[in-house]
């Protein structure tokens, strides 16, 4: 199964706040979050989607979660975020090369902000290490994107713009440009030993590493 691909437009400038977001980006066509893996969603499957759109400084991620217990208890970036609780999960990798990144943002807004320099380093790495925390090493910096969340009835939202100097060095995508991607989330509940997870994209396996499950991004 291929995944579907993830629009991009031009919306310059972007919003500057959650709230614009909401009522700009609404009028972009989304992405729902899935579980391809599964035959049939789990019965605690919740939807989600993702709009996305970029103008010349930034690439802008929305995303609006249903979610019944909204929770993470991590409070630093040097955490293990995904098994703290609720958490939106950001994968992309700019055209050409093989560098990707992975950025998380919790309902408190705590983020995560790693870079690889290709699909082969992490599984090496992950193998390689186990459950050891490695993954601290390709860590970026406070200014690696912005993020702001924020409950709403019945769920929650998030609104990230991430500058092209953390995805390319600085230089936009040009129109028809095409990047990969996928955007993921766990939805944990405090009672459940195992969060409901799921992705835009079309894993075979619950495993959000693996890029032949990405989306392609359209800008």
């Amino acid at each position: 199964m291929n995944a579907h691909s993830v629009p991009c437009p031009t919306l310059d400038p972007l919003p500057s706040t959650l709230v614009e977001a909401s009522a700009r980006l609404a009028f972009i066509p989304s992405t729902p979050l899935g579980q391809p893996w599964a035959e049939a969603p789990e019965p605690r499957f919740r939807p989600a989607t993702v709009t996305l759109a970029r103008d010349a400084a930034h690439l802008g991620v929305w995303a609006d979660l249903t979610d019944e217990e909204i929770f993470n208890d991590g409070t630093l970036p040097t955490q293990p975020l995904w098994a703290l609780g609720d958490v939106f999960e950001i994968f992309l990798r700019p055209a050409p090369g093989e560098r990707y990144i992975e950025l998380h943002v919790t309902p408190n807004n705590v983020q995560l902000r790693l870079a690889f320099p290709s699909e082969l380093f992490f599984w090496r790495e992950a193998t390689f290490h186990g459950r050891k925390p490695w993954v601290w090493n390709q860590s970026l910096g406070e200014d690696a994107f912005l993020s702001e969340a924020a409950l709403r009835p019945g769920g929650w939202q998030v609104w990230a713009r991430i500058p092209w100097t953390t995805l390319t060095g600085g230089t936009a995508p040009q129109n028809g440009e095409v990047w990969t991607g996928c955007f993921c989330r766990y939805d944990a509940c405090r009672h459940e030993p195992q969060p409901v997870i799921s992705t835009t994209g079309s894993h075979p396996r619950p495993q959000f590493h693996d890029q032949r499950g990405w989306n392609p991004i359209i800008f």
